[in-house]
Formats: structure tokens, C-alpha cells, sequence
């Protein structure tokens, strides 16, 4: 996907094989292709690539969401008033690849200079879960599946549950935007 012939290659695939739509599934695929969707023989199917930016960064999800939920406070120096343990993730990045608990300063520090591009951020324990959500192009909400993540695996939930939980559904009707993907939050128990 970041070689510089991506897009030449895959429209030779599209012609070949006449492809007509491409349905994204990876994170970062959804972000290129929505990008350069007007350099493509084919429709891609997904959100606008302001949408795509903002769910492909945790900082930038976190800052469009605080005003409408309950989103994990995120510390923008370990200077400041931190409560520890404290949670690290990478800005952009998914399943759980390259996080980290941190207990103390001195944790946090290490952790930071191996990855800049952590995000420091409360540390909420407890069950999380995923909210698969699809969007008409008329920005109606049609679908919304809540799951409990039970096991991740090479960076992938490989084993969730289906919940009923009210909650997750009153959340993604909260807002009305472009929104085909994925929000994955962490409720308190």
C-alpha cells in the first residue's frame, strides 16, 4: 500500500478483473483508498477522508468525541497532573499492537523515548468493546453491532461476543456523521 505504483497497480487490477467497488477492511487501506479515490477506476466504498483521518488517529478521534462522550482524559505531557498507572498506545495503530500500562514516570519515559508517537492516556481497567457501525450515504444510521472483545491476537480481536447493552447503542446514535467503521470504548464495570 505505500509503495509509490499502489494506485497504478491496483487500477490494472480493477480493469482486469472489471472491478466496479472496493470495500476496504484495514485501517489504514480505508485512509489510502479514501484518499485517492479520485485517482481510482472504481468506487471504494467508505467514509469521507476527513472521517477516515479522524478515526485513524487516537488523538484526533478523542478530541472530535469529547464533547459528546465520555472519552479517556489524555495527558499532553507526563509533567502534568498524572494519575498512574497510565495507558499508552500508539497515535495511529489497532488490536492492541504496541500499548503499554505504565506504573510510574520513570515507566512512561522509557516507553515514550522507544515510541514518540504514544499516546499517554488515563487507564480505565475493565471489559472492552467494539461498536461496528454503518452509515447510509444519507448520514442514517442503519446498523449497530455492539461486541465485548474477549481475545486479541497479532494485533487483532480474534474472539468477541455480541452484547445487548444499551449504552453502546445510545452512543453511536450521538452523533450523525460519515461514519462506517469502527469505535471501540472501554465502559466502567
Amino acid at each position: 500500500m505505500n509503495d509509490p505504483d499502489f494506485i497504478t497497480h491496483l487500477n490494472d487490477v480493477i480493469d482486469a478483473y472489471q472491478i466496479d467497488l472496493i470495500y476496504p477492511s484495514h485501517d489504514s487501506v480505508v485512509l489510502k483508498l479514501s484518499e485517492t479515490q479520485s485517482h481510482l477506476h472504481c468506487k471504494v466504498i467508505g467514509s469521507l477522508p476527513e472521517t477516515c483521518q479522524i478515526c485513524r488517529s487516537k488523538n484526533r478521534t478523542y478530541q472530535y468525541f469529547q464533547s459528546i462522550l465520555n472519552v479517556p482524559k489524555v495527558y499532553k505531557t507526563l509533567k502534568e497532573d498524572v494519575e498512574y498507572p497510565i495507558f499508552l498506545k500508539p497515535d495511529v495503530g489497532q488490536g492492541s499492537k504496541g500499548i503499554f500500562i505504565a506504573s510510574s514516570i520513570v515507566e512512561a519515559e522509557i516507553y515514550m523515548q522507544k515510541d514518540p508517537s504514544l499516546v499517554a492516556m488515563e487507564f480505565i481497567p475493565g471489559p472492552e468493546y467494539t461498536i461496528d457501525c454503518f452509515t447510509d450515504r444519507n448520514g442514517v444510521l442503519r446498523f449497530v453491532g455492539p461486541r465485548k472483545r474477549v481475545r486479541i491476537s497479532n494485533g487483532i480481536s480474534v474472539n468477541s461476543h455480541p452484547v445487548n447493552d444499551t449504552r453502546l447503542d445510545q452512543m453511536a446514535e450521538l452523533e450523525r456523521w460519515d461514519c462506517t467503521g469502527i469505535l471501540v470504548l472501554i465502559l466502567p464495570s
